[in-house]
């Protein structure tokens, strides 16, 4: 896979992510009926969906950040890595499954149904927030590796029957 196909794919899951966890607390907001879940009052909403905001963007500027830059600064993803073990590393994939699991227990586990709707109205939120930001600096890592590798293929030892 090339490293243009793989980081539009880890973008897309990402972005997908980032998705599914909005949708999955709009219930909790009060934006779509669920019967089975209790939203927040109305006037409560904004302050959850601030502070998740908030958390959220700080989630992206250093965690999300952070990972991309690493994710992308290694030799695999310029080379053209294979598969997901290539770039994420069984630790991420564990942890990746742990967060999946940590939020099953957040919706499902029983527990005051205020505390629910304010850790859903928060947590989902800023982290579908840090996804979406996680996604923006992909693009930016794609574009910076496309533009390097066009750079290279430019130099005059990289065109064919060319003398230096």
């Amino acid at each position: 896979m090339n490293p243009s196909a793989l980081i539009s794919t880890y973008g897309a899951l990402w972005l997908l992510a980032s998705l599914l966890l909005g949708w999955r607390a709009l219930p909790y907001l009060g934006f779509v009926a669920d019967s089975t879940v209790y939203p927040l009052p109305t006037k409560q909403v904004p302050i959850a969906l601030a502070i998740g905001a908030v958390l959220g963007v700080l989630k992206g500027m250093t965690v999300f950040q952070k990972i991309v830059t690493r994710i992308f600064n290694t030799d695999s993803v310029i080379q053209g890595a294979h598969g997901p073990m290539r770039i994420f590393g069984l630790k991420t994939i564990i942890l990746i499954g742990f967060m999946m699991l940590l939020g099953l227990a957040i919706r499902h586990l029983p527990y005051p149904a205020v505390l629910k709707a304010w850790l859903v109205s928060i947590i989902y939120p800023g982290v579908s927030i840090a996804l979406l930001m996680g996604v923006g600096f992909m693009l930016a890592a794609k574009k910076r590796i496309m533009i390097t590798r066009t750079q290279c293929k430019d130099l005059p030892w990289n065109r064919p029957g060319e003398e230096i």
